[in-house]
This record gives C-alpha cells, structure tokens and sequence, in this order.
C-alpha cells in the first residue's frame, strides 16, 4: 500500500520543493555558513533525498492510461537535482567563475499524448 495517494504525493512534493527553494535561497545571503546553517542545510540535503525517492516512486508507478494530464516526476526529479546542486555548492563555494544556475520550472503537469 503506498504511502500516500497520488493527489497527496503531488501536493505533498510540490509544497516540499517550494519551502526547499524558499529556504536554500534565503540562506544564500549570507556568505559563510554557521554551524546551525550547515546543519539545516544538511537537513534539507535528506529531505531533498526523501523527495527524490518519492518521486521515483510516482515516475515508476503505472499511470492511468485514460487520463489526459499527469504529473511529470521527471521534471520534478531534476529541478530537484538543480536545488541540491545549489546546496552543494553553497557548501563549497568555487572561487573560480560566478554560475548562472538554471531556473527551476515549477511546472509539472503534462498532457498525454493522443493515441492514434
């Protein structure tokens, strides 16, 4: 038995990757991290694995084959990707050059294709 219906899964996932975005980017002010930031960062890094996981599952799972829209896990999987990567290099900042990190798109609903 999952651990939670597919609504629930979605909401749950998007409610957590928007508090994740809003937290890593109010922690990106400041420019060494503290002891307790470290430590909420290393929080959100579990998290962000909980998440994937999750979203591992939804991707995995069989889809309702006459449904029109689904929720698109794989899209959800790499701007989560994209957060961690933010994380991680918060936590070890280059020296090198400024990144321009990719935007995260927010938008996980697809259409299904038509079947001929």
């Amino acid at each position: 038995m999952p651990l939670f219906n597919p609504p629930q899964q979605r909401r749950c996932c998007f409610e957590c990757l928007i508090a994740l975005v809003l937290v890593l980017f109010g922690s990106l002010v400041q420019a060494s991290p503290s002891p307790a930031e470290a430590s909420r960062l290393e929080l959100l890094v579990r998290q962000l694995d909980t998440l994937s996981r999750i979203a591992a599952v939804g991707r995995d799972s069989p889809t309702e084959d006459n449904a029109r829209f689904y929720f698109d896990y794989e899209r959800l999987s790499a701007d989560i990707a994209v957060i961690r990567q933010g994380i991680k290099a918060h936590q070890s900042p280059s020296r090198a050059q400024p990144r321009h990190p990719p935007e995260l798109t927010g938008h996980y609903t697809r259409q299904r294709e038509p079947n001929p």
